[in-house]
């Protein structure tokens, strides 16, 4: 679909390969679900005014994202030569021009960023399994994950596979939002369709993530 390549090249996308044999007549069908729930979805925003469609358009014109998803997955805010020059000290500030001067940049070694994945249930797992894990307020899970280190949340918001919806998406991005300035929050959907992307961005997600 070339409407949806252009809308990913400036949205921030992960991607991920499923792989398990024995659930991929299940993800078919999950797809095909998706499909016939979009439909309905595009109906409901049509108009050019929607707040969905809106962050569409949005997302088409901004020259400059913010990238908050690629430096939190590079921890960017680790690197020690990434702060202004005025809070380093005059040893490193002298050592940094040095560097620039030769047209160097200072190496640094960062962690492997923390990834965590909120979801009630699995689309790999049976039809008839009760969720593995149980939870009431996904913002308070995703709160309680960034502030034990994690740089990015998942929010799983297909309620027939991952048991989450939207409204949890939302509220995670407004609790991440409050707790960290470098955490990002992608959105886990099985994603068939552009209009998508539109209700990522504006439930403030910083990416999505997509499952091949």
């Amino acid at each position: 679909n070339g409407y949806i390549k252009q809308h990913l090249k400036h949205a921030s996308v992960l991607t991920v390969t499923h792989s398990m044999r024995s659930s991929h007549e299940d993800l078919y069908a999950a797809v095909h679900r998706k499909e016939y729930e979009m439909k309905a979805v595009n109906q409901q925003h049509r108009s050019t005014t929607d707040p969905v469609r809106m962050a569409m358009s949005y997302m088409q014109e901004t020259a400059n994202p913010k990238m908050r998803l690629a430096r939190a997955l590079r921890r960017v805010h680790d690197d020690p030569f990434k702060e202004p020059k005025e809070n380093m000290t005059e040893k490193d500030k002298a050592r940094k021009e040095q560097m620039e001067s030769h047209g160097l940049q200072e190496m640094t070694m960062r962690r492997a960023s923390f990834i965590v994945d909120i979801k009630r249930k699995s689309l790999s797992q049976p039809p008839n399994e009760k969720p593995f894990c149980r939870f009431d307020n996904a913002g308070m899970v995703a709160e309680a994950m960034v502030r034990l280190g994690a740089d990015v949340v998942f929010v799983n918001v297909d309620y027939a596979s991952y048991g989450g919806d939207l409204s949890e998406l939302k509220t995670a991005v407004n609790a991440v939002r409050k707790t960290s300035q470098t955490a990002a929050v992608v959105m886990k959907d099985i994603v068939v369709d552009e209009i998508q992307l539109g209700l990522a961005k504006e439930a403030g997600a910083d990416g999505i993530l997509l499952i091949a």
